[in-house]
């Protein structure tokens, strides 16, 4: 007010100083509440306020700092079941092992700031002398040349095998740097994070991938990768059936092709050694039905009479045990699980003879008998 004085001039200019910042006051809530609107969710009310204008200011500020939480949250679930579907799209109707390795690590790695990983798939070791599953290398990526990686691992055995056994993803953070190199054209580091994971189905290792990064996997990255390996169990799996499911087709064409051959006589006996199979081709060559023969003869009734005794002889000192002359002496080895190939004369059903070479093997059933 011009020509105040005295305690009206300072009473007008208190008052123009709280006009002054009551609208810078306002100037930023409204620049800050502007920015939000449009998007922008990193800013936040910093100028000094006094009394309600405070109170305001707080309630402003902690509803944008939970609106970046929750819209955060929901970027990181957007952006979890979108490389899920991806995945699992990519991986959906594979029929090939290293294929998928292959694959999975080449997408993977670039999705978790990964920059070198593996991937072993459990492998069962029937015949060996060792019958417990092996872990064999099916992929690698970013591997400095070849056989860096060990080619298997047992269970228990590193940590890839231990991870297999318990089931139990592993974290190792700040790894020395003699852990590991990345290496490329233009130099070489080591990484400090590594993940561990076991991919499982139905409560069974079926792989186990293992990841090396620069940073730390953020919580977002733990979680896609958890749920991951869940789908690439049920993908690993249905593999697995797929081929097995193949290799019994093919075993099984291969049977019935040798069966109904004319060129492969195929005889099978039950235990006693009663003719139970009589095969096309062995009706061919001995000139005998199948009704002639099956649940009435014994290979050694077809048989050269005089080798067979001749063979239970040799038999019987080449394993020092008494081997009697008949269909023990035809079996004996194979019986024992012992290859058995040699040459017998057969005798045909018109009386004429003519020699094969003879292949055993002996069929067990689940009891082993």
């Amino acid at each position: 007010m011009p020509g105040a004085s005295g305690t009206w001039k300072d009473l007008i200019g208190n008052v123009n100083q709280l006009a002054a910042n009551l609208t810078t006051q306002v100037r930023a809530i409204a620049n800050v509440a502007t920015a939000v609107t449009k998007g922008d969710l990193t800013r936040s009310i910093t100028v000094e306020t006094r009394g309600e204008v405070t109170e305001l200011k707080d309630n402003i500020n902690m509803m944008i700092g939970n609106l970046r939480e929750t819209t955060e949250r929901n970027q990181e679930q957007d952006w979890l079941k979108t490389n899920l579907a991806r995945f699992t799209g990519m991986l959906h109707g594979q029929r090939d092992l290293a294929i998928v390795g292959q694959m999975l690590l080449s997408e993977l790695a670039p999705v978790v700031n990964a920059l070198r990983g593996t991937s072993y798939h459990m492998v069962e070791s029937h015949g060996s002398d060792n019958d417990s599953p092996t872990l064999k290398l099916l992929s690698s990526y970013a591997a400095f040349g070849p056989g860096v990686e060990p080619q298997s691992f047992n269970l228990g055995e590193g940590l890839i095998g231990q991870c297999a056994l318990t089931q139990n993803t592993i974290l190792l953070q700040d790894a020395p740097p003699s852990y590991i190199r990345i290496h490329s054209s233009l130099g070489e580091v080591s990484p400090q994070h590594i993940i561990v994971l076991p991919v499982l189905f139905e409560g069974q290792t079926k792989a186990v991938i293992e990841l090396a990064a620069l940073k730390p996997f953020t919580p977002t990255h733990l979680n896609f990768l958890e749920q991951l390996t869940q789908s690439i169990g049920v993908v690993l799996n249905t593999i697995e059936t797929n081929m097995r499911t193949e290799a019994l087709l093919r075993a099984g064409a291969l049977q019935n092709a040798i069966f109904n051959s004319a060129n492969f006589s195929s005889i099978a006996t039950d235990a006693k050694g009663v003719v139970q199979i009589f095969n096309v081709g062995a009706e061919r060559m001995l000139g005998y039905t199948a009704a002639e023969v099956m649940n009435k003869f014994t290979p050694a009734d077809i048989s050269d009479p005089l080798e067979v005794i001749a063979r239970a002889e040799a038999l019987s000192v080449e394993l020092a045990t008494t081997i009697t002359p008949g269909f023990e002496a035809l079996v004996f080895k194979a019986s024992r699980e012992i290859e058995d190939i040699y040459e017998l004369t057969y005798i045909r059903k018109d009386g004429s003879r003519f020699p094969a070479v003879v292949s055993v093997t002996a069929l067990r059933d689940a009891q082993d008998t």
